[in-house]
């Protein structure tokens, strides 16, 4: 349990030296902070799953965290992919 909770620390780390070495908007950089970003959501689901068999342990309680991650990561991953270009396009470039 211990271990897990440095797990969310990935992409505040990542985007330090990232930063540092000025290579944030290259390929390389974007493959990084995706990496991290994915990492720390898995971090996240398993923190949630010790929280959930600290106590009672049930079906609905091991579950429904898993799902929600996953569709929020490939919710936000299709807007990211598809809404947010056209936003950012036709308002700020």
């Amino acid at each position: 349990a211990a271990g897990a909770c440095f797990g969310p620390t990935s992409l505040g780390i990542a985007m330090n030296i990232l930063r540092q070495g000025k290579i944030v908007n290259t390929p390389v950089g974007q493959l990084i902070v995706s990496a991290a970003v994915i990492d720390d959501m898995i971090a996240l689901i398993i923190l949630s799953q010790l929280g959930a068999l600290a106590g009672d342990a049930n079906v609905a309680s091991i579950v429904i965290p898993i799902v929600s991650a996953l569709a929020f990561l490939v919710g936000g991953g299709a807007i990211a992919v598809t809404i947010l270009p056209r936003f950012l396009d036709d308002y700020f470039f």
